[in-house]
């Protein structure tokens, strides 16, 4: 293809559809929504007690709700499944299309020497980093979640992500890559992106594939 505006325009209603789908997973959480409870009290057998009468009143709701997430949870991977597809048509535009040959210096720890990834530091920026590192390094470990240990720059990537302002002993949970039997985090990936309807992903890759290189 010619140029990146073609490139998402051929694979449009692949990547609507995929929203679709992920949007279906989405509805799956929507009893959580009656279920969720605000109060307190002037001390704690007080906040207890207030709890235990709206949860006696809405039970049905909170029924509802952990039924939910018993069913999300159980289809989490096959939602995070169409979130890496995602992550993997906006990385291959970038390997095409991205006018960009060198690097910030202040990305220069974090990259390496790799070659592959220069192309990858563009874009409007999600925790001090370009979003295009965050789609590479999240493709990455969507595709190689089961293998023993990402590259160094992955591995950098994620550690950024993870990092809570003001808590440096402390990693976010959702984007800590050293938990155990940890799977794809592609879903995660994209809800920090802001990547929850197709308008949100082709904006996001108009803008930073339209980078020119200074």
């Amino acid at each position: 293809m010619q140029d990146f505006i073609t490139y998402l325009d051929k694979t449009e209603s692949a990547v609507k559809n995929i929203f679709d789908g992920i949007e279906y997973y989405k509805k799956i959480l929507a009893p959580i929504k009656g279920a969720i409870y605000v109060g307190g009290g002037a001390n704690k057998q007080e906040a207890e007690k207030n709890f235990n009468q709206w949860a006696e009143k809405n039970q049905d709701a909170l029924n509802a709700s952990i039924e939910a997430q018993k069913k999300f949870f159980e289809e989490s991977f096959a939602m995070a499944t169409l979130c890496g597809a995602v992550l993997q048509i906006a990385a291959k535009a970038i390997e095409c299309f991205s006018a960009l040959d060198h690097v910030p210096e202040n990305l220069l720890p974090i990259i390496g020497d790799s070659k592959a990834i220069r192309k990858f530091c563009i874009g409007r920026e999600v925790k001090g980093l370009p979003i295009g590192l965050i789609i590479y390094a999240g493709r990455n470990q969507h595709t190689h979640y089961n293998d023993a240990k990402l590259s160094a720059a992955n591995t950098a990537i994620f550690s950024k992500l993870a990092e809570v302002p003001g808590h440096p002993d402390i990693a976010d949970p959702a984007l800590d890559l050293r938990r155990p039997n940890i799977l794809s985090l592609a879903d995660n990936i994209t809800f920090i992106l802001g990547w929850r309807t197709y308008r949100d992903y082709r904006m996001d890759m108009e803008s930073l594939l339209n980078t020119k290189p200074d």
